[in-house]
């Protein structure tokens, strides 16, 4: 709240100080209950079973003479993986997402690419 003096000079009150504190704090307190719901929405899986999901069945197509061609988890960055499954597309066979994997184990392989991604601290071939 502003108010003016006789001389038309304004000054803050303490209740508009008061005001102004409880907005900045209503406003914090919303950015981050709704960052903290954005992020438990992504779903972290077991790098250890997504290393053993992605060999035994991403490996059966995706070796240097197969037909996938050959991918490992540096094929990637970590940004282009999280793309990858964000679009939740596979190019030359788009039922496999459906057929082959379960919702559970394509989080596990997915948190296995990104840990594990060209720009990762630990990249791995996964050969």
């Amino acid at each position: 709240m502003t108010v003016r003096n006789e001389k038309g000079a304004t000054k803050t009150g303490k209740a508009s100080l008061i005001l102004f504190c409880a907005t900045l704090a209503a406003i914090f307190l919303a950015t981050s209950t709704l960052s903290t719901a954005v992020l438990a929405e992504e779903k972290k899986g077991s790098d250890k079973q997504g290393k053993f999901l992605f060999r035994s069945k991403c490996k059966e197509c995706h070796w240097p003479e197969e037909e996938g061609g050959d991918v490992t988890p540096m094929t990637f960055t970590q940004a282009q993986w999280k793309s990858f499954f964000d679009r939740y597309k596979h190019k030359r066979k788009k039922d496999v997402w459906h057929d082959v994997f379960t919702k559970e184990e394509l989080v596990h392989i997915k948190t296995y690419l990104i840990n594990h991604a060209s720009d990762s601290e630990q990249p791995e071939t996964c050969g």
